[in-house]
């Protein structure tokens, strides 16, 4: 569809994130098509979880751009802060495996990165 269609894409897509977060969060695009979001005071796993639920409901939303109707997906790796991340580039590291692995089980999954244990698959 072009560049331009290809960038109100973008756009509508970071709105969406946006419109699932508190005020408190933060968005931001990553790279190419890849987004990443930082919640802030999250108790456990399924309060990221939920997020990563409700974006994945705003993302199967048709997107209308341009006299068409785009229909996309979201794979989502989810990876906690914790002590053990002494680099936030770590942090990112892991949820950039998380998500990969995501990819690997198919279309608008999630999966939780745990480094106890083999990753955690949620769809």
């Amino acid at each position: 569809f072009g560049h331009s269609v290809g960038d109100d894409l973008l756009m509508e897509v970071a709105r969406r994130l946006e419109s699932c977060l508190r005020s408190g969060d933060t968005v931001a695009r990553f790279g190419g098509d890849e987004f990443a979001i930082l919640i802030e005071d999250i108790k456990d796993v399924t309060d990221a979880t939920n997020v990563a639920k409700r974006i994945q409901e705003s993302l199967r939303l048709p997107l209308e751009l341009k006299e068409h109707e785009i229909l996309i997906a979201a794979s989502i790796g989810i990876a906690l802060n914790c002590s053990s991340y002494e680099q936030p580039e770590n942090l990112l590291r892991d949820a950039d495996m998380a998500m990969y692995h995501a990819k690997q089980q198919g279309k608008a999954r999630y999966v939780v990165f745990n480094s106890q244990k083999s990753l955690d698959t949620n769809y």
